[in-house]
């Protein structure tokens, strides 16, 4: 959120308390505008509906495909399915309609973050 909102008020590991309403309203609005964003682009064509592939968790780390930091982020679910596993079905699942649900998952979110993983760490909110 530092380097691509310009939000001062967060970095890596810490909560958003510093965060004014404002700034935390342009989280939020990020997060929605990507979810959009690639929703629309694997809408885009009766190709990309037919195959397109997808795994975007409302979990705010910055590697999910290797291990990062310690942690492995191939095993961390989103809305119950792990990067592997959507990622598997994408590639060497049958294509079609059939399958859209295992092979696109962007999870939904009212506000960052929302996935109640512990390792979705990288940015909290206070309770």
């Amino acid at each position: 959120m530092l380097h691509i909102l310009g939000l001062k008020c967060s970095s890596y590991g810490r909560d958003l308390s510093g965060c004014s309403a404002a700034e935390n309203a342009s989280i939020d609005a990020y997060g929605t505008a990507m979810r959009t964003s690639i929703a629309a682009a694997l809408a885009s064509s009766p190709h990309h509906a037919r195959s397109a592939g997808c795994f975007v968790s409302a979990c705010i780390t910055h590697v999910q495909s290797v291990d990062n930091e310690g942690h492995d982020e191939w095993d961390l679910r989103a809305a119950g399915h792990t990067p592997r596993a959507v990622v598997h079905e994408w590639f060497f699942g049958p294509q079609g309609e059939g399958t859209k649900a295992k092979r696109q998952l962007i999870e939904p979110c009212a506000h960052y973050p929302c996935n109640p993983e512990p390792r979705c760490h990288g940015f909290t909110r206070p309770a």
